[in-house]
């Protein structure tokens, strides 16, 4: 039996950036969040959902897929000295309370 992940997946950037991450998650047909203002600088932030599906199951293997398709697009955002314009924060959960967090960007 496989278990529910619910992976959620945060990114912030300046405006620019956020909106290009933004609008190839919409086109990789992810299911994100409004992007949102700070309230004292000029990065924004959005939300991606999770699939909240069963581990392998279709849903979740097409969640994987193009979360994949959008780590290899921004991956070819570093700039030349390997700073990169995104912050990529993923968090996993599982029904048993197991939590794991990544820094992807």
């Amino acid at each position: 039996m496989s278990d529910i992940i619910q992976r959620h997946i945060i990114i912030t950037s300046p405006l620019k950036t956020i909106t290009k991450a933004y609008e190839k998650c919409k086109e990789l047909g992810l299911d994100v969040s409004e992007i949102k203002e700070g309230s004292t600088n000029t990065h924004r932030t959005f939300y991606v959902y999770p699939a909240s599906s069963k581990e392998g199951w279709e849903e979740d293997n097409k969640n994987q897929e193009a979360i994949g398709e959008f780590y290899d697009w921004a991956g070819d955002l570093y700039f030349e000295d390997d700073s990169h314009p995104l912050v990529v924060i993923q968090v996993d959960y599982r029904e048993d309370g197991r939590l794991s967090m990544h820094k992807i960007f």
